[in-house]
């Protein structure tokens, strides 16, 4: 709230001066308790990204050392995959993964792509066998996803088809299995 007194000069002119009226709390003015807000709030932010982009890193490295084959072009050094080969990413999360014709063969345990909370588009076009993971119905806004070429067996796992965001063609492709 501001209020206006008057400041008289040498000269004699009369000069109305504000005075703002700032609510206390803590000893802090409500200016300066808005900034302590906005900066707590930024830092939450920058850590909760921080610890997302790391749990979906030690995803991509575990799932390096599940499967074989080609060694997938990661520069594990960098410690964001944000810039790592197939590997998308958006406001520091890994959003999509393209591993197409890299060979790959194995099984994916569970516990890995599920922990890819963030994934909207897996595209895994090789030669992989074993159930498939049951984590993937984890990753609520997967969009697309690309299984074929691949010999998964067992059931489609039940959480796969609650992802109200997959298209109904792109779960039908589970079904599809290579010659």
């Amino acid at each position: 709230m501001e209020y206006p007194l008057p400041k008289f000069h040498d000269n004699g002119n009369v000069q109305p001066l504000l005075i703002r009226r700032q609510r206390q709390f803590c000893g802090m003015g409500h200016d300066q308790l808005v900034l302590l807000v906005v900066f707590l709030v930024v830092i939450e932010m920058l850590l909760a990204g921080k610890s997302d982009l790391g749990s979906d890193r030690a995803a991509l490295l575990e799932l390096r050392k599940e499967v074989s084959g080609r060694t997938l072009l990661w520069n594990v050094s960098q410690q964001s995959p944000c810039g790592w080969a197939e590997v998308l990413c958006e406001k520091n999360r890994v959003v999509g993964l393209r591993l197409l014709g890299c060979s790959l063969t194995g099984e994916i345990p569970a516990g890995i792509i599920g922990n890819l909370t963030e994934l909207r588009v897996l595209s895994l076009r090789n030669a992989l066998q074993g159930p498939l993971p049951p984590d993937l119905g984890s990753c609520a806004d997967l969009r697309n996803l690309y299984l074929y070429g691949n010999a998964f067996s067992g059931d489609i796992p039940a959480s796969l088809f609650n992802l109200t965001k997959s298209r109904e063609e792109r779960r039908r492709a589970l079904l599809m299995r290579r010659p």
